[in-house]
């Protein structure tokens, strides 16, 4: 966690923390294919070679420490996985999101 002399870790009094969404591949299990699914492929092929899972974390800037995270299916797009984390955040920080995440319904 950051401390008061952190750089950009602050914003004035508020703690910076980044909301954003990736993927992770996966082991090839037929129980992650069925669960979280495979990303299509351009290279003429049926779909990727791993499974993938769709995460959406809260990170501190400063230090990029991983506050909270929600895993779900690569289908699930991340602003639905982040809807979940935005109860988490505390007090005091002051959450920076892309473009991805707009709108009055998060």
């Amino acid at each position: 966690m950051a401390t008061e002399t952190t750089a950009g870790a602050w914003y004035r009094s508020w703690r910076l923390v980044a909301v954003d969404g990736t993927t992770f591949d996966l082991p090839d299990t037929q129980a992650n294919d069925a669960f979280f699914g495979h990303p299509g492929s351009s290279r003429g092929q049926r779909r990727g070679a791993f499974p993938q899972a769709r995460v959406a974390a809260v990170v501190e800037c400063g230090t990029h420490a991983v506050f909270a995270a929600e895993v779900g299916p690569l289908a699930e797009h991340e602003t639905i996985l982040a809807r979940h984390l935005f109860d988490r955040l505390s007090a005091g920080m002051l959450p920076l999101v892309d473009r991805g995440f707009v709108g009055f319904d998060l």
